[in-house]
């Protein structure tokens, strides 16, 4: 599984701590953002089509 929820929250702490650095609102980006350019980021480096599918519906 690529991202599971005990990474999850981890990632989500880290990316809040880093907006609040960078004076971003936090309401405007989430880590569900992300998942789209995990994914694209598969797609681009060959990943089967069907593995990106399978990792979309694990998250």
């Amino acid at each position: 599984m690529l991202f599971t929820q005990g990474f999850v929250k981890p990632c989500a702490r880290m990316l809040r701590e880093a907006l609040e650095r960078v004076d971003l609102d936090e309401q405007e980006i989430f880590t569900h953002s992300f998942k789209q350019t995990v994914l694209s980021a598969m797609s681009d480096v060959g990943v089967p089509l069907r593995t990106t599918f399978n990792k979309l519906v694990a998250l």
